[in-house]
């Protein structure tokens, strides 16, 4: 990738600035404040949509607009040209997550973190030293696998529990971290597990003899407690049929016989049991006249109906139509008379027998004959319950009083039960001291365990922290073909810049310059050591594209030496700016070189090309 021609469209101080026919080697040169970094931002802003002042998504995009009084109102945008290739352009709006930024980096054919570091690569010592490994490797292609990790802490006798998490800069410094703060506090843990005996004198332990008299304590302490449960026992047995005789004594004086005046005898039941079955049959025969008498009112009640009907008959009758005599109907009612008579003097009759059965029903009261058969039952089985009761009380009070006879309570001898207390608290107090020896042994065993594991865990953590800490075996597994290669060139480049003794150290990561770190180098070697990286990473990406700011290391022996190297490297284009003045008188004339000199006036940036003028 090579760029032609490179236009800003009021991008910062530059209202308007086209720079054609760029070269290999395209150094600016120009006093500070005049725009030559914003030339650099410019290629870095339109190949990656990122430079100086924003973020890695592009954001604070505005602050690029050129807001000088008079300044044209046309949209701020970077259009470049590369080789074979039509114009591109990209506009504030169309950042690194735009359709825009995606079609750019698919022509440019790199990958887009090489981009915005080979276009800023003086910014690689001022990330912080995560960034900076995460770059480094991502260039490179030194990264490790998860696989390869835990085979190396396995052969250094280390373990981790996510392998995966040690291939990433962030992953090693925290398990680094958390190793050697666990660490720390797996020390103290295990300096607080010293075994520290009782202040009291203890027997020593003797398991036999601690079980003969835990053995001897028992036995006595049952023969104890067996003498005082029999005297126990028979004193409380003694006692309770004492209140069981005293109980049955009191039921069998309050017992009182039940009522027998009632009582019938068999041949009373007998009458009163025939009393009830006569009035039974009499109800059952005072039941069929009933049914009689009322066939009878309907017998009477028809005749009647019947003498209407004739009654009413006229010269015809109102059935069949024919011809009806006055003296058939005369003839007919005096018959119908006669029956009705008859009918009604058979239910005068009937009435009167169910009265009369009435009235004999009323002279036997049948429910007070059943309550006087029921008394007399009942005071039978109270006469009856009455007899067995006494019987049963009498037995059991004489039962009782021969049992409550029987029972003899034994008495203990009071002085031997105190001798054998005062043995048996003897031998307790002798069973608690052993079982307190005991404790302590016992305690002692698991202070000793608790440290050989706390032990344990703190080798596994030193083995771990030396897997991963410096010149360790992740360190070494880090430093691969690919690595020591990119160190090697990197050392080289610097070597034809002018400094030496660059190195880098990895868990932690580190920049070195003469063994010590990057920091404390001077501004322009800084400037040197980062040209280098630049180039090797220019080289081992097959970049073709490198920007280098504030070059005023440049002239002289050391611009020789540069443009030798670059050219050498066989990188396609670099873009190098610098305040030096000389390099305005001295532009050398000499092909894949080109000059451009920026200046300031009133805020407005002008580039010319040295011997030739470039509109701006």
């Amino acid at each position: 990738m090579k760029l032609t021609e490179l236009t800003l469209t009021n991008f910062r101080s530059h209202q308007k600035a086209v720079l054609k026919d760029l070269q290999a080697v395209n150094i600016l040169t120009g006093p500070n404040g005049a725009g030559k970094s914003t030339i650099l931002d410019a290629i870095g802003f339109g190949i990656c949509g990122v430079c100086r002042g924003l973020d890695d998504g592009g954001r604070g995009a505005k602050q690029l607009m050129c807001d000088l009084p008079g300044a044209p109102k046309a949209a701020t945008s970077v259009t470049f040209k590369v080789e074979g290739q039509e114009p591109m352009s990209r506009g504030l709006d169309q950042g690194p997550r735009s359709a825009t930024h995606t079609k750019i980096i698919s022509k440019l054919g790199l990958d887009e973190q090489v981009l915005r570091v080979l276009a800023a690569p003086l910014n690689l010592l001022d990330l912080d030293r995560r960034k900076q490994e995460e770059v480094f490797f991502s260039l490179t292609g030194s990264g490790i696998t998860a696989e390869a990790v835990a085979e190396a802490l396995k052969a250094s006798g280390a373990e981790h529990d996510d392998p995966a998490a040690l291939t990433t800069v962030e992953g090693r410094e925290d398990a680094l971290k958390y190793a050697k703060t666990s660490r720390l506090n797996l020390k103290k843990e295990i300096a607080g597990m010293v075994f520290t005996p009782d202040a009291a004198e203890l027997p020593k332990y003797d398991e036999a003899a601690y079980h003969e008299l835990v053995l001897n304590h028992d036995e006595l302490f049952n023969d104890i407690s067996s003498a005082k449960a029999e005297v126990n026992a028979s004193a409380e047995s003694s006692q309770h049929l004492k209140e069981l005789l005293a109980s049955a004594e009191k039921r069998l004086s309050d017992l009182k016989p039940g009522d027998t005046d009632g009582i019938l005898s068999e041949a009373e039941v007998k009458g009163i049991r025939d009393s009830i079955e006569h009035r039974r049959k009499m109800g059952e025969g005072l039941a069929t006249e009933r049914q009689k008498q009322v066939a009878a009112q309907e017998q009477v009640a028809k005749i009647a109906a019947e003498g209407e009907r004739v009654k009413g008959l006229g010269a015809k009758c109102s059935e069949c139509g024919q011809k009806v005599a006055p003296a058939f109907v005369k003839e007919r009612l005096a018959d119908l008379n006669k029956d009705w008579a008859e009918a009604a003097k058979v239910v005068k009759q009937l009435e009167d027998r169910c009265q009369a059965i009435l009235k004999d029903l009323g002279t036997i009261d049948q429910a007070a004959l059943l309550v006087k058969l029921s008394t007399s039952e009942r005071n039978k089985i109270n006469a009856h319950n009455y007899a067995e009761q006494k019987n049963a009380l009498t037995a059991e009070v004489k039962d009782l009083r021969a049992r409550v006879a029987k029972v003899k309570v034994p008495e203990l001898d009071a002085e031997a039960l105190s001798k054998a207390e005062k043995e048996l608290s003897e031998l307790a107090e002798k069973v608690k001291a052993m079982d307190r020896s005991r404790c302590e042994v016992n305690r002692e065993i698991l202070v000793n365990q608790e440290r050989t594991k706390k032990e344990a865990e703190l080798e596994k953590l030193e083995a771990l922290i030396k897997a991963i800490g410096p010149g360790g075996a992740v360190q070494q597994l880090m430093a691969s073909d690919g690595t020591a290669e990119m160190v090697k060139r990197v050392q080289e480049y610097a070597a034809a810049l002018g400094v030496g003794e660059v190195g880098i150290a990895f868990g932690p990561w580190q920049i070195l310059f003469r063994g010590r770190d990057i920091s404390l180098a001077s501004t322009s070697e800084k400037w040197r050591i980062s040209a280098a990286f630049g180039l090797a990473f220019a080289v081992k990406a097959r970049a073709s594209i490198l920007c280098l700011d504030g070059a005023d290391v440049l002239f002289g022996e050391v611009r020789d030496k540069f443009q030798e190297l670059v050219f050498a490297c066989g990188l396609e284009q670099v873009f190098v700016a610098c305040t030096t003045e000389e390099a305005k008188k001295s532009a050398p004339d000499m092909e894949g070189l080109a000059m451009f000199a920026v200046s300031n006036e009133n805020g407005v940036s002008k580039v010319e090309r040295l011997r030739v003028e470039v509109a701006a």
